[in-house]
């Protein structure tokens, strides 16, 4: 086995140094544009899409990776029945008790007025708040 010549490392050393501190610069800087370009940005900017301009690839396919990772984790990781068994009904119950009752008092609005506009307007306080408390009763009631 021969030994390399020492005429092959006749460079100064400064040279052999650069060399791979200019391709980590180079990596590093890469490394930083393509993860800009994957992220942003968000909403597509150019002239017509999707041929003159760039939107990132993530927000691009959000909706498919969304749709991927649901699937993945409700098919192998856990399932429908495991996230229901985890929520506290009563707790639920709770929580949904305030929106629910705003919806109520809504759908009687809506439902008034499609059957007579203006009616709801109309109607004495005293009609207007015994509809919304009978339909809150029947609303709590269980099926």
């Amino acid at each position: 086995m021969s030994a390399l010549p020492l005429a092959v490392f006749d460079h100064p050393f400064w040279v052999y140094v650069a060399l791979p501190l200019m391709g980590a610069l180079v990596g590093w800087g890469t490394k930083i544009v393509a993860r800009e370009m994957m992220f942003r940005p968000l909403e597509f900017r150019g002239l017509r899409d999707p041929w003159l301009g760039w939107q990132g690839q993530v927000p691009r396919r959000a909706s498919k990776m969304a749709a991927i990772a649901t699937e993945t984790l409700v098919g192998k990781i856990f399932t429908a029945r495991d996230l229901i068994d985890q929520v506290d009904a009563d707790d639920l119950a709770r929580q949904l008790e305030g929106p629910l009752n705003e919806a109520v008092d809504e759908i009687v609005r809506e439902v008034v007025e499609s059957y007579r506009p203006g009616a709801w307007d109309a109607l004495p306080p005293a009609v207007r708040q015994a509809t919304l408390t009978r339909a809150h009763g029947q609303a709590k009631r269980p099926r």
